[in-house]
C-alpha cells in the first residue's frame, strides 16, 4: 500500500511533524545506498519531501544512484528549495528543517547535480556519489 495514495490524516500520522523521525529518515540510516528514480512526466524534485529526502541522503554521505529520464522542461522556481508540498504546514516544517541544518543554496545546488547527473542507466553507466531518495536496501524507489 503506497502511502501517498492514504487520507492526508493518516499520511500525517506516518510522518510526524518531525522529518528527522520520519519512516523515510529511519531507514536511510540503515541503507548503504539510495535511488534517485527521475521521471520525464513530472521533476520529483519540485515536491518538498523528495527534495528533503535528497538533501538527508546527502547529509549522511549515502552514495546515490541516479537512474531515469527528467521531464524535457524543468522550472528552477518549482525546483529544491522552492519546492511545495500538498499541505503548507508540511512545506513550513521542511524548510524549517533544512534550515536548521543547512543552507538553501546548498540544497539547490545538490538537487541540481542530481537532476542533471548522467543516468546509470545510460551506456557507460557510473554511479552518482549525489544523492537521491530511496534506499537501495530495500529496493523502494521514489
Amino acid at each position: 500500500d503506497n502511502p501517498q495514495t492514504w487520507e492526508p490524516s493518516e499520511l500525517k500520522a506516518l510522518l510526524g511533524v518531525n522529518p528527522f523521525m520520519s519512516p523515510f529518515h529511519a531507514a536511510l540510516t540503515e541503507a548503504s545506498k539510495v535511488v534517485a528514480v527521475r521521471n520525464s512526466n513530472l521533476n520529483m524534485y519540485t515536491r518538498l519531501w523528495c527534495v528533503f529526502e535528497l538533501w538527508a541522503a546527502n547529509e549522511k554521505n549515502k552514495e546515490v544512484i541516479v537512474v531515469g529520464p527528467n521531464p524535457e522542461s524543468i522550472d528552477p522556481g518549482r525546483t529544491g528549495y522552492n519546492a511545495t508540498c500538498f499541505d503548507e504546514r508540511d512545506t513550513q516544517m521542511l524548510r524549517q528543517a533544512i534550515d536548521a541544518r543547512g543552507k538553501k543554496k546548498r540544497v539547490n545546488m545538490y538537487v541540481g547535480s542530481v537532476m542533471f547527473a548522467d543516468s546509470a542507466a545510460e551506456p557507460d553507466p557510473e554511479p552518482v556519489a549525489a544523492p537521491a531518495a530511496a534506499p537501495v536496501e530495500s529496493e523502494v524507489p521514489l
